[in-house]
């Protein structure tokens, strides 16, 4: 990778990670792997424990395309899809279509081993559906 592109992409997980914080105290601990380079870990990481958070968190539209932003300039897309069953309920609306298709390619993807992965595809599904949905 380029070093402007390395920066670039540090600068936007720190900026995520900050956005973050609020809602999810431990988001910080991303820097870690930020600093060692690992940027696809961090973004994981970050998507995960925003999926797992206790109690539950929803994510705005603008932090779930920051999401997305930063797997584009790593080629990995399954970060922000992943998180399209916090996205908050008000602000599907503003998910572009285009963004849908994108999804439903993702998942369709996926491969089920077990019941709850299932569960959490179906989830995504119909935030996939509301998107296509919305005028």
């Amino acid at each position: 990778m380029k070093h402007n592109a390395i920066n670039q992409i540090e600068s936007s997980l720190s900026e995520l990670i900050e956005l973050l914080e609020p809602k999810l105290s431990y988001s910080k601990n991303a820097l870690d792997y930020v600093k060692f380079g690992e940027y696809g870990i961090a973004i994981e990481f970050l998507a995960d424990w925003c999926v797992d958070a206790e109690p539950q968190i929803l994510l705005s539209a603008q932090e779930l395309m920051m999401f997305k932003e930063i797997g584009k300039q790593m080629d990995i897309h399954g970060p922000w899809v992943e998180l399209l069953p916090i996205l908050i309920p008000s602000d599907v609306q503003s998910i572009p279509k285009e963004y849908a298709i994108q999804a439903r390619n993702y998942i369709e993807k996926q491969q089920v081993k077990n019941p709850e992965r299932k569960t959490w595809l179906n989830k995504i599904r119909s935030v996939i559906n509301e998107i296509d949905n919305t005028i």
